[in-house]
């Protein structure tokens, strides 16, 4: 599995447990869903209902490192 699969599985993941509905767009999903593209990005759309983008923030760093 590449790298940029198990990264995108680790946010997956993630986000299911957190019960967070999300939708995969970008260079990645239009590859598997669409025609393929020279970038092979990965965004990605997160409903967060009821948590705030700070809350949202702090859950993310609990779990991923940030730039």
């Amino acid at each position: 599995m590449s790298t940029k699969t198990e990264a995108l599985r680790a946010l997956k993941d993630f986000l299911e447990e957190h019960g967070l509905r999300f939708a995969v767009i970008g260079g990645l999903a239009n590859t598997v869903w669409g025609r393929p593209r020279f970038t092979y990005d990965a965004d990605v759309k997160v409903l967060l209902g009821d948590l705030g983008i700070d809350e949202f923030g702090v859950l993310v760093g609990q779990r991923f490192s940030f730039r």
